[in-house]
């Protein structure tokens, strides 16, 4: 059960932490996949930016060239930090470092809002923390101390009252008063996100 570890520490060259996922001007982030990053609609109702953190500067890279061939048709280059491509009006792509982001605008701030994540960039945060699988008498539990989401994939979900000290349920946004706490079978793999987007994998 050694967790795999998506990114490189924050102190490496070219390496940043991430961006935060709770911002004042963005809605409730959504956690997608360690390998397409969190999404957030904007708090104004008119577009959504995506964020990726990789573990280094390649991974990033290759995150951005997959978000640019999903449109239909060919985004020019733009010139903003190491890479950029859009218009700046409607959509901005770009990378610092092993940070990558989407922005999609319909009032046509673009720039702007890309200029302000930029801008948030995170070096040098506490360390990431490792989720951790833990088998109890019920079953199977997931304890991620400060992850802001956690997403499983397989085991049975059962429904319990109690959670062990630093446990964290797949769906802890879930309405009460039904919330899982845990899985009859192991799951095939937990995904733990931090407040920065960082992401790690136990397979």
């Amino acid at each position: 059960m050694i967790p795999l570890l998506l990114l490189a520490p924050a102190f490496a060259a070219g390496i940043h932490a991430g961006i935060p996922v709770h911002q004042r001007d963005l809605g409730d982030p959504a956690f997608q996949s360690a390998e397409n990053g969190w999404t957030a609609p904007l708090a104004t109702g008119d577009g959504f930016v995506r964020v990726y953190v990789g573990r280094d500067e390649s991974t990033a890279t290759d995150w951005f060239l997959r978000q640019r061939e999903g449109f239909s048709r060919l985004i020019p280059d733009y010139t903003f930090r190491d890479q950029a491509a859009g218009d700046g009006v409607g959509v901005l792509l770009f990378r610092d470092g092993n940070v990558a982001v989407m922005v999609r605008s319909e009032a046509g701030a673009a720039l702007a809002i890309g200029e302000s994540l930029a801008a948030r960039i995170v070096d040098g945060p506490p360390s990431l923390s490792f989720a951790t699988l833990q088998r109890d008498e019920s079953g199977w539990t997931v304890v991620a101390p400060g992850a802001a989401f956690v997403q499983t994939r397989g085991g049975g979900v059962i429904q319990c009252g109690n959670l062990p000290a630093g446990a964290l349920p797949a769906a802890e946004l879930g309405p009460p008063p039904i919330q899982p706490c845990g899985w009859t079978t192991r799951p095939d793999d937990v995904t733990a996100w931090d407040n920065y987007g960082r992401a790690t994998v136990i397979h």
